[in-house]
């Protein structure tokens, strides 16, 4: 895993807005230095990227029934959210290009 892992939560925290972290980035980053440092016996053995986050979700701090890493699991819920590829507008680009040549231009 990423060595420094608890700045590039908060790095992208800060990236992300509309997550309204930003008054909580020294709680977020003592919650990824815990997942940074918990025994992997306690955490997920999945392989699947979503299954592990969803199993992970399930890890309750003693005595609550709030998630043990719930600000991280809103940032990771926001990075798996986004798109992957950027096809989409690349897309409407091929399809622009289609639409406004040189030889419609000229049309009187």
């Amino acid at each position: 895993m990423y060595k420094d892992f608890p700045n590039a939560v908060v790095y992208l925290t800060k990236e992300l807005l509309q997550l309204q972290l930003t008054d909580k980035l020294d709680e977020l980053k003592i919650e990824a230095i815990d997942f940074r440092t918990a025994d992997e016996v306690y955490l997920p053995q999945e392989d699947n990227m979503d299954v592990f986050w969803a199993a992970l979700h399930e890890i309750k701090d003693m005595g609550s029934a709030t998630p043990t890493y719930s600000k991280l699991l809103t940032l990771v819920t926001a990075l798996l959210a986004l798109l992957a590829s950027n096809s989409d507008s690349e897309c409407c680009f091929s399809i622009v290009r289609k639409i406004n040549t040189e030889e419609r231009s000229h049309l009187h």
